[in-house]
């Protein structure tokens, strides 16, 4: 049996990192195998990445910390930039990691629901955590079509009375 290359996503933490990590592990398996670490404990993420079964660690925000921690002894990503496991997708020979699009027609119909909330939302960050997000690259906006055709959708509501959340267990969406 084969399984995804699981990437172990390292970043400072800020919003703006929190945000593109979330994009990319929805782009990736659906975020089912990507784990993200805070660098600088060096030891303390050797140890989780081998409990974890992560193949890989890529320094998403570049920073020289990160880097550190991407370079670790048997953890490295072998090719560069284009050829990485986050570049661009490309419908010619491509390094990136496959998405979830072959998962699509495996999942019955009602286990897929797109959740959609208001453009301003103050829960817009949570939201996206919590329940992935696209984003606009070229890949993005094609699986979010492809998604979207195939799943129910389901309003973020915000008012009185109305949750401001979906609960997991009743949304299952890509993550």
């Amino acid at each position: 049996m084969v399984r995804p290359v699981r990437i172990g996503l390292v970043f400072e933490p800020s919003a703006e990192m929190l945000r593109l990590a979330v994009e990319q592990a929805t782009l990736l398996w659906a975020g089912q195998y990507q784990p993200f670490f805070r660098p600088g404990d060096l030891d303390r993420i050797e140890r989780l990445s081998r409990r974890l079964g992560v193949d890989v660690l890529l320094a998403l925000d570049r920073s020289g910390a990160s880097e550190e921690a991407a370079a670790l002894d048997g953890y490295q990503w072998q090719g560069h930039d284009d050829w990485g496991p986050l570049a661009p997708a490309r419908d010619y020979v491509n390094n990136r990691l496959l998405g979830p699009e072959r998962l699509l027609d495996e999942l019955p119909r009602d286990s897929r629901v797109l959740p959609d909330w208001a453009a301003g939302d103050p829960l817009d960050d949570l939201f996206r955590v919590w329940f992935g997000t696209y984003g606009t690259s070229a890949q993005g906006v094609s699986l979010e079509k492809e998604f979207a055709a195939r799943a129910t959708g389901a309003a973020a509501a915000r008012g009185p009375g109305t949750p401001a959340w979906l609960p997991p267990a009743a949304a299952r969406c890509p993550r």
